[in-house]
């Protein structure tokens, strides 16, 4: 019995110290789940580098939004357009008027168009 008990007490130890890792086969199924919950999640990872530098106007991220919406048949509602876009999706990024080109548009930062 003395094994036994040494060995959890070992483990218990090592959980204190380390704590429990989730295997990446978790990680992995997790991340998979929320894409499938979430398929706006895939396009926001993608996208958002946090990099207050990069910003893009609110148009163009709203067309880059639609289109990956298509490609991966998301059905969004009828009244889906550019203003719940940014009421709904876009809601919790700093968006702000930039000049740009001599024109001012809202542009939404953190954000950079894949290529």
């Amino acid at each position: 019995m003395g094994g036994i008990l040494n060995w959890a007490v070992e483990g218990c130890i090592k959980w204190q110290k380390e704590g429990l890792l989730k295997p990446e086969s978790v990680l992995e199924a997790t991340q998979d789940y929320k894409t499938d919950v979430d398929p706006t999640s895939l396009w926001v990872e993608t996208r958002y580098t946090g990099n207050e530098k990069d910003s893009v106007p609110t148009g163009l991220l709203f067309d880059d939004y639609m289109k990956l919406a298509r490609d991966n048949e998301i059905t969004l509602p009828e009244n889906f357009d550019s203003l719940r876009f940014g009421r709904t999706i876009m809601k919790k990024f700093k968006s702000k008027a930039r000049r740009v080109d001599g024109s001012i548009a809202k542009h939404y930062f953190g954000f950079k168009l894949q290529n």
